[in-house]
């Protein structure tokens, strides 16, 4: 349930990158080709790295691959400069994740999970005021900014449901043995 949960969240988040960012091919390299790849890879690397737990190698592999699949197939319209530095920032955080989510507990790692994935929702929250300021008044505005602030909140509560608890792991001191 967690993972169909995550996976929604980052195809929404995907699509809403698509239809304000990429449809208009605008130019802003530091937003598209360094934080969201950046941003992503972190939530795919640290999904995949709670998938395969037990297996460092493939994780990273498989969240590699995806996040330069992803990086590629957006940042080839808008140039190869975007591009590449698209891939190498998303490959780079992908890793970290993956590497952060197999050295920590399950219930670590999806704490973590969830953490980046409201890093991903804010920003994309913001991109659509960015988007919407021009049309829209300021009160408008701010009954949006409302909503998402009680999205995010229901986001937070709702997936922290799905975190089971960490074991406490108690081990005795060899000094007074």
């Amino acid at each position: 349930m967690l993972i169909q949960y995550t996976v929604g969240i980052l195809i929404l988040c995907v699509l809403t990158f698509y239809f304000l960012i990429f449809k208009e091919k605008e130019r802003r390299p530091a937003m598209i080709g360094m934080v969201l790849p950046m941003a992503f890879g972190l939530c795919i690397g640290l999904l995949v790295g709670i998938l395969f737990h037990d297996n460092l190698f493939w994780a990273t592999l498989y969240s590699v691959v995806i996040i330069s699949i992803m990086t590629t197939v957006s940042g080839l319209p808008l140039g190869y400069h975007v591009c590449l530095e698209g891939l190498f920032s998303g490959m780079m955080s992908a890793m970290m994740g993956a590497m952060l989510s197999v050295m920590l507990h399950v219930s670590e790692s999806l704490f973590l999970l969830l953490l980046s994935v409201l890093l991903l929702v804010c920003m994309t929250i913001l991109e659509i005021k960015r988007h919407l300021s021009q049309l829209l008044s300021h009160k408008q505005l701010a009954f949006g900014l409302c909503i998402s602030i009680l999205l995010i909140t229901f986001l937070f509560f709702t997936f922290t449901k799905f975190i089971p608890e960490a074991p406490i792991i108690e081990s005795p001191h060899p000094f007074h043995q």
